[in-house]
């Protein structure tokens, strides 16, 4: 029996400390042939692994990309695999902020307090 059709399988191995690590891999063929993947590939399997790891958003982490405020129902990512929607409004402008999560519904982003809601 001849195959004609090869299928591609390309996984990265994706380091998040030097005990945890991730798999992705590249689902468009093109990427699979060209032995590359998106970086956004990479950035969404690091946070379903992080967000895997606990059931509390409680500790620090930051905001993936533009902080622009908080405007409410406006949902930003953090790099910790859970979203973060704003229940307040407040103008501020920051790149990665540092983001310390108090409990479920209060966030403290470059010294401000934030009412907010995880999920």
């Amino acid at each position: 029996m001849k195959f004609r059709n090869k299928v591609c399988l390309y996984f990265v191995l994706v380091a998040l400390s030097p005990t945890q690590f991730a798999f992705v891999y590249a689902d468009d063929q093109s990427d699979c042939q060209n032995k590359s993947l998106p970086a956004e590939y990479v950035l969404q399997a690091c946070r379903r692994f992080m967000r895997s790891l606990t059931n509390s958003p409680i500790g620090e982490t930051n905001i993936i990309g533009t902080f622009n405020g908080c405007e409410y129902g406006k949902v930003y990512p953090l790099f910790n695999g859970w979203d973060m929607e704003c229940r307040t409004y407040r103008y501020h402008y920051s790149f990665q902020p540092k983001v310390q999560i108090l409990d479920n519904s209060t966030a403290i982003i470059d010294g401000d307090e934030y009412s907010v809601f995880f999920r």
